[in-house]
């Protein structure tokens, strides 16, 4: 009598017992789950903040070519380009690589340009240093009249690519009139209201 409530005890222990196990196993899988998903999470934040650190970085140590100035190289004549000094500045804590003015024009607005002749090639520039590009544009004919009146202005505008030393590739556009307030007597360009940018 003894043994057969003593196998009948066992029989009905098992299944008590592989359901305990099972409820633990699926424990465990969640536990484990919710680990592996937590450390993925922690992965993602670190690294977030890796790249956003790294990025912060990278813009404080890369180039920025910017405009300093943009004048007549010679006074307006009659039946001659229109000759013009691009003088850019390198703000940054390293070198610009590869600078170079991509694309300009000049003429009586700033949607019909004349393309113009650009003479330098591409250099690279150190920082807190000044590049000059000289770009050449033609004119059907003489504005001195018309400026001298205030009656038009000259717009140049111009494109200038460059490689800051994390090999990024960045874009600078200018745009700018003359003469300012119709003063024809001076040689400045003065910024456009719209169409000066850079990346």
């Amino acid at each position: 009598a003894t043994t057969e409530i003593y196998t009948l005890s066992l029989h009905d222990a098992l299944p008590i017992t592989i359901d305990n196990l099972n409820w633990q196993a699926r424990s465990m899988e969640t536990l484990v789950g919710q680990a592996r998903a937590s450390v993925e999470a922690s992965a993602r934040q670190s690294k977030a903040a890796l790249d956003t650190s790294v990025e912060t970085a990278r813009t404080d140590q890369r180039a920025w070519l910017g405009i300093k100035d943009i004048v007549l190289t010679h006074p307006f004549e009659s039946g001659k380009p229109l000759d013009i000094t691009v003088t850019m500045l390198n703000t940054g804590k390293t070198p610009a690589l590869d600078a170079a003015l991509v694309e300009a024009g000049a003429g009586p607005d700033e949607m019909h340009l004349t393309k113009a002749v650009i003479s330098e090639s591409p250099s690279a520039v150190p920082p807190n240093n000044p590049y000059v590009f000289y770009l050449s544009a033609p004119v059907t004919e003489s504005p001195i009249g018309c400026l001298q009146a205030k009656r038009c202005h000259i717009y140049v505008k111009g494109t200038v690519t460059y490689l800051d030393v994390f090999k990024r590739m960045h874009t600078t556009l200018f745009c700018a009139s003359y003469p300012h307030a119709g003063d024809a007597s001076a040689s400045n360009f003065f910024n456009c209201p719209k169409g000066n940018f850079m990346d």
